[in-house]
């Protein structure tokens, strides 16, 4: 490499001071506070709690049953069947919903982030794990929370507009 293309290679990388390092992470801080101040966490968990954990252990028990009961030769898969589907679409809204009426400012946001988190925690449950179910199950999920947050949005924008 020729010495001119290393000088101008080397000056091209910016190189700053302290005081400018601290002022790049004060602004930092300071616009993720803003960013971030009407994020509660607490609703965050118990929605994530109610509206994820409990269903996920009660379909794990469920599932226990049903495993039993094909050893037995009384086993029906349908309503194993119809749990999941309504666990895995129909837990996200309830997720979204509790989350956004909990949360009372940016609903949709706080749906996102139980979202996420569901998602990221289901994918982990895999067997085997792999990068591309986990964003599947992300994508389901932050899908079904953003309508289970537009589904309050639009029960308060009605209460809001009635006549009581």
């Amino acid at each position: 490499m020729p010495a001119y293309l290393l000088f101008v290679a080397c000056n091209a990388i910016p190189f700053y001071t302290d005081t400018e390092l601290r002022f790049r992470a004060v602004l930092l801080n300071v616009q993720l506070k803003v960013m971030f101040k009407h994020i509660q966490p607490i609703a965050i968990t118990v929605a994530f709690f109610f509206a994820y954990v409990l269903p996920t252990v009660a379909l794990f028990v469920l599932g226990g049953i049903g495993i039993a009961e094909r050893e037995t030769g009384t086993y029906s898969a349908t309503w194993l069947s119809m749990l999941l589907v309504a666990s895995y679409v129909g837990c996200p809204v309830a997720g979204g919903y509790l989350v956004a009426r909990l949360g009372k400012q940016k609903s949709y946001t706080h749906a996102l982030i139980v979202s996420f988190i569901a998602g990221i925690s289901i994918g982990l449950m895999t067997e085997p794990f792999s990068v591309r179910s986990t964003l599947m199950w992300i994508a389901i999920f932050s899908t079904s929370g953003i309508v289970g947050a537009w589904i309050y949005e639009r029960f308060t924008a009605k209460r809001r507009t009635s006549a009581f």
